[in-house]
């Protein structure tokens, strides 16, 4: 599950006319509007899920429809759905910021709602709170995490305790 909040941030690389004509680009009380209004239907829709009220499916189909944040409002941001960690995702899912969380997940388990950071900046080295995410894992197969080899090498070590001599 996604829920996004970004439309009024302004991020390193954005044009004059990526507002739109909006007063509410840039603009921290919008920005803090839509982050607590996708704050508050995520939690919904995850203690939905988890009281059995809904399922995830009927909890992504809300989302998606949502009038505030759904795919009408953000049609160019990924929403919720299934996804398959392997394939890009526009980075959706291998934000650094998250990657280790998504990693650590087993079969059958789903995180509580997280706020996930952004690069705002083409270097990367500032960031900002973009959206909210809720992961169910429904399987996992084979050993790669979707690491660059230097990340997995070093994520390896540590988890094993071995040293590698060259």
């Amino acid at each position: 599950l996604i829920t996004n909040f970004s439309r009024y941030i302004k991020f390193e690389q954005s044009l004059p006319e990526d507002d739109g004509g909006s007063s509410k680009f840039g603009n921290p009380k919008a920005i803090a509007k839509d982050k607590k209004y996708a704050k508050d239907l995520i939690n919904q829709l995850y203690n939905q899920i988890n009281s059995g009220e809904i399922t995830f499916e009927q909890a992504i189909q809300i989302e998606n429809n949502d009038p505030v944040l759904g795919k009408n409002v953000y049609q160019s941001l990924p929403h919720s759905g299934s996804f398959d960690t392997t394939k890009d995702l526009n980075g959706t899912l291998w934000a650094s910021s998250i990657r280790q969380k998504i990693n650590d997940l087993k079969a059958g388990e789903t995180t509580k709602p997280f706020v996930v950071r952004v690069a705002n900046s083409t270097d990367a080295r500032t960031t900002v709170e973009s959206y909210f995410l809720v992961v169910r894992m429904d399987e996992t197969s084979g050993s790669y995490s979707g690491m660059d080899f230097k990340d997995y090498l070093e994520q390896s070590q540590k988890r094993l305790g071995y040293k590698i001599y060259v």
